[in-house]
């Protein structure tokens, strides 16, 4: 998903998605790719667990 896209649908400004992003990929949750968008790296967290971190 785009970063950006997530704000929209979230309702919130792109800079807490960003680096909220950040964070998780320095956990090693996510991986950021240039020009594709999010990925949530299959076997390190479940989707639902990722929507209630990104929304607490």
């Amino acid at each position: 998903m785009p970063r950006f896209g997530l704000a929209e649908r979230l309702g919130v400004s792109r800079t807490p998605v960003r680096e909220a992003l950040q964070l998780l990929e320095k956990e090693g949750i996510v991986r950021i790719e240039k020009n594709r968008g999010v990925r949530v790296l299959h076997g390190r967290i479940l989707d639902g667990e990722l929507r209630n971190l990104v929304l607490a």
